[in-house]
C-alpha cells in the first residue's frame, strides 16, 4: 500500500481553491475540477502527469482500465486518481480532427477542498514538500503582480456546421428516419467556431464567476485546453460499486423575470414531448447499465425531476443499479458510452445516422471527462455546455432531441439557447454564425 499523507495549507487571504487555481495553473498541463456535483468537491492537479494522449483505441481503453485498477489496490485518497478525457467519436469508424480524442492524467498530487478548507494531499510521503511548494509558487505569483491575463474573446466573425436553413433541413431528414422506425429519437448538434485571442483559464474564470455548473473543470492537455460548464453527469459509481446515471432532456431558458422563470419551469414539466423524450433514454440507460450490473438491481428512483441552472432549466432522471463484481472500468465504458441522452434511440442505429448528417465530428463535444478517485470512487460528465480551444480557434457544440412531433425551428432556436451563455463569454451571439 502507497499511504497518502495530508497535509492542510493555511492561505493567508482565505483565498478557495478556485481563487487560488489561477496563480499556480497559468502553464504546463492542467486539471481542475470545480463544480458542486463533483464527488471529492474542487479539486486543483498539482502537476498533473499526462499518461498518454492520443485518438484512442480499445488498447487504451484496456490500459486506462489496468492504471486505475492499479492505483486502487494500491490504496489512496478521494483527492488522487486518475482524469480521462474522452471524445465522442472514440469509437467511431473515424477520430476526430485536431484534438486528440483520448487525454488521460494521473493527479499524484492535488490543493482540494472538499468543504472544511484547502488540503494538501499527496501520493506516498510528498505532502510536506508539496505544500512547501505550493507556498513558494503563491509567493512568488504575490510578487510578480500585474493585471489579470484577459479572458479569450472572438476576433472574428463566428461560422456554425449547421446554420439555420442547413439545421431545418437535417431535423427534416431524421424526422424521415423517425417516421419510418430507424429510430425513435436522434440527438442533432450543430458545432459553432471562432477565431480567438486571450487566455483559456481566464475564460473558464469568467464563466464560472457567478455560476458554478455542476460538473464545472478546465484541463489544458498538449495542444488543447477544455472549458466547461455541464450540469449532466454520465456516470457515479460509490465505493461499494453502486452505479448511477442522470440524463438530462427537455429545455427551456431562464428569465430574470421571477413570474416568468416559474411559468417556464412549469410548461417544461407539463410538456408531454420533453417528458417523452426523457423517457426514452431513461430506458436505454436501463439497458446500457443492466449490462454491467447485478440482475435485477437497475432501478428508477427519479423518473422526471425539474433541475433549473443559471440561465436553463432541465428535466433530469436518475437510473442506478449495482454493477457485477468482475466488472472494471473498461467494461463499465464499453457497456455505456457515449451517454444515450447526446445520441438518441436506439443508440448505435441513431449514431449512424447522425455520422451521416452532421458535417463534421464532434470531438470533445458530448465525450466524457472521467474522475477514478484512488478511493474507489468514480465520477464524470458529459460535455455538453463546453468550450474546446486549440490556440487558434474556439469552438462549441450545442444541439437537442430530435422526436416524431419535434418542429425543426424550435429545435433550431433550443440548440442556441444552449449555447448561448458560453457564446457570449466568449463576445458574440449564435445567431451571427453563417
Amino acid at each position: 500500500m502507497i499511504p497518502t499523507v495530508e497535509r492542510r495549507i493555511e492561505i493567508d487571504s482565505g483565498e478557495p481553491v478556485r481563487e487560488l487555481a489561477g496563480r499556480l495553473v497559468r502553464t504546463g498541463p492542467a486539471v481542475i475540477l470545480d463544480g458542486p456535483a463533483w464527488s471529492g468537491g474542487t479539486l486543483l492537479g498539482l502537476a498533473p502527469r499526462i499518461v498518454e494522449q492520443s485518438h484512442g483505441s480499445d488498447e487504451a481503453l484496456r490500459r486506462l482500465s489496468s492504471l486505475v485498477a492499479t492505483r486502487r489496490r494500491e490504496g489512496g485518497s478521494g483527492s488522487t486518481g486518475v482524469v480521462a478525457v474522452v471524445g465522442y467519436e472514440l469509437f467511431a469508424p473515424r477520430g476526430p480532427d485536431g484534438v486528440p480524442a483520448w487525454t488521460v492524467f494521473a493527479i499524484d498530487r492535488s490543493l482540494a477542498d472538499d468543504g472544511s478548507g484547502p488540503a494538501v494531499v499527496a501520493r506516498g510521503a510528498a505532502a510536506a514538500e508539496t505544500l512547501d511548494a505550493v507556498r513558494r509558487e503563491l509567493d512568488a505569483s504575490r510578487l510578480r503582480g500585474g493585471p489579470d491575463p484577459a479572458p479569450a474573446r472572438a476576433t472574428a466573425a463566428p461560422r456554425t456546421s449547421l446554420p439555420r436553413e442547413a439545421y431545418l433541413r437535417a431535423a427534416a431528414r431524421l424526422l424521415e428516419h423517425i417516421a419510418c422506425g430507424d429510430v425513435y429519437q436522434a440527438n442533432l448538434c450543430q458545432r459553432l467556431t471562432v477565431p480567438y485571442e486571450g487566455d483559456e483559464l481566464a475564460l473558464h474564470e469568467r464563466i464560472g464567476r457567478n455560476r458554478t455548473a455542476p460538473h464545472a473543470a478546465f484541463v489544458r492537455g498538449t495542444g488543447f485546453s477544455l472549458v466547461s460548464a455541464s450540469p449532466e453527469t454520465f456516470l457515479r459509481i460509490s465505493a461499494d460499486r453502486t452505479v448511477e446515471t442522470f440524463p438530462i432532456k427537455g429545455t427551456r431558458p431562464r428569465s430574470d423575470d421571477p413570474d416568468l422563470d416559474r411559468a417556464a419551469a412549469d410548461e417544461l414539466l407539463r410538456s408531454a414531448k420533453d417528458r417523452a423524450e426523457l423517457l426514452m433514454i431513461v430506458d436505454l440507460e436501463r439497458n446500457d447499465l443492466a449490462r454491467v450490473s447485478e440482475p435485477g438491481s437497475v432501478v428508477v428512483p427519479e423518473g422526471c425531476a425539474l433541475r433549473s441552472y443559471a440561465t436553463v432549466h432541465h428535466l433530469v432522471a436518475t437510473v442506478r443499479g449495482r454493477l457485477r463484481a468482475e466488472v472494471d472500468a473498461a467494461e463499465i465504458v464499453r457497456a455505456t458510452f457515449p451517454g444515450g441522452s447526446i445520441t438518441g434511440a436506439p443508440k448505435r442505429r441513431a449514431m449512424e445516422l447522425l455520422r451521416g448528417i452532421e458535417p463534421v465530428r464532434r470531438g470533445l463535444f458530448t465525450g466524457s471527462l472521467f474522475w477514478f478517485g484512488d478511493d474507489g470512487r468514480t465520477d464524470s460528465s458529459i460535455l455538453i455546455r463546453s468550450v474546446v480551444l486549440d490556440g487558434r480557434s474556439a469552438s462549441i457544440g450545442a444541439g437537442g432531441g430530435i422526436v416524431a412531433d419535434s418542429e425543426p425551428e424550435a429545435e433550431w432556436r433550443e440548440s442556441n439557447h444552449k449555447a448561448r451563455a458560453l457564446c457570449r463569454a466568449l463576445s458574440f451571439e449564435p445567431e451571427e454564425a453563417s
